[in-house]
């Protein structure tokens, strides 16, 4: 078990360095406690940006770590240890977060400012993303967080068909088109919080897409190039179940923003682990024997921008 004190013992980036976080899930209701309060949600997300009310932003979770995924068996390394899942409920007990939600076509926000009375909240997550636009903005005592979602923007490839645009250029128009999309709607939907706007110490508004956290056919190629390194590295094994590790495949990527709040400044500060789910194999062995989810890289985007970019 991945437990709570040892997230609790180190910095949430370095804990993210370390563990891939690839499941988020609603925990059961705890005998004997009461139901967790209602979430309160204001104003209309698909068509504005609806806020998260402010006496349901934090929740609290408990830390497992995960041998399977998906039914899949997994392995892990020193480098990249074993992968987490973050069960979560509205009862005090565990790790205290603010927790942003999402829906298909749907914009949120979430302010973090703890009028609950929790205290020393250190931790902000959101739902992972695959596709969706995160921003933050405001001052870094409280800033605030959007994560938008554009699943229903397509573009009609059919009329492109003459021209044979290869699959890369397609995605990455879908890209284009997706995150060009959340970005109108972050500066047009709704009007923002006056507190968020108004007053000094504010940063520019930042955000993560798409090209952040997804692979395009060019970096999967040097991910499946880097077996040899990741291997010196302890990211990846050399042998598992008794064979040893010769190639690898790519079957998913995704990612996770999260904020670090410093205890003693109060100060946030936002990332996006990137990563990806391999499976290994042996030229013994045609099918694959194992899965890892190997993290890429971890990032700060907000206030100073490694990755992501500045929204203008």
């Amino acid at each position: 078990m991945v437990d709570n004190v040892k997230f609790n013992g180190m910095r949430a980036r370095d804990f993210f360095r370390l563990h891939p976080l690839v499941a988020m899930v609603n925990a059961p209701p705890v005998a004997g406690l009461p139901p967790a309060p209602a979430r309160v949600i204001k104003g209309d997300a698909s068509n504005s940006q609806a806020s998260v009310g402010g006496t349901s932003r934090i929740l609290y979770a408990n830390i497992d770590g995960l041998r399977t995924y998906q039914n899949l068996p997994l392995t892990w390394t020193p480098l990249c240890r074993k992968p987490v899942k973050f069960s979560i409920g509205g009862q005090p007990g565990g790790i205290p977060f603010f927790h942003l939600p999402y829906n298909n076509d749907q914009n949120y926000r979430i302010t973090l400012n703890d009028k609950q009375g929790v205290g020393n909240v250190n931790l902000f997550l959101t739902e992972f993303v695959d596709g969706c636009s995160v921003y933050v903005e405001g001052t870094q005592q409280h800033p605030t967080v959007y994560h938008i979602n554009a699943k229903g923007t397509e573009r009609a490839w059919s009329v492109f068909s003459p021209f044979r645009f290869t699959t890369a250029i397609q995605r990455q128009a879908d890209w284009y088109a997706k995150y060009s999309r959340m970005d109108q709607r972050f500066k047009t939907d709704a009007p923002k919080p006056q507190r968020v706007l108004a007053g000094m110490g504010l940063r520019q508004p930042t955000k993560v897409e798409n090209h952040d956290y997804m692979l395009d056919p060019h970096q999967e190629a040097w991910v499946l190039g880097q077996l040899a390194t990741f291997q010196a590295q302890n990211r990846i094994p050399t042998n598992v179940g008794g064979h040893n590790v010769d190639r690898m495949g790519l079957f998913a990527c995704q990612g996770s923003v999260f904020g670090e709040r410093d205890p003693v400044g109060g100060t946030w500060k936002f990332y996006i682990q990137k990563r990806v789910l391999v499976g290994y194999h042996n030229h013994a062995v045609p099918a694959a024997f194992s899965y890892q989810w190997l993290i890429l890289s971890v990032d700060q985007f907000w206030p100073d921008n490694k990755t992501g970019s500045v929204v203008v």
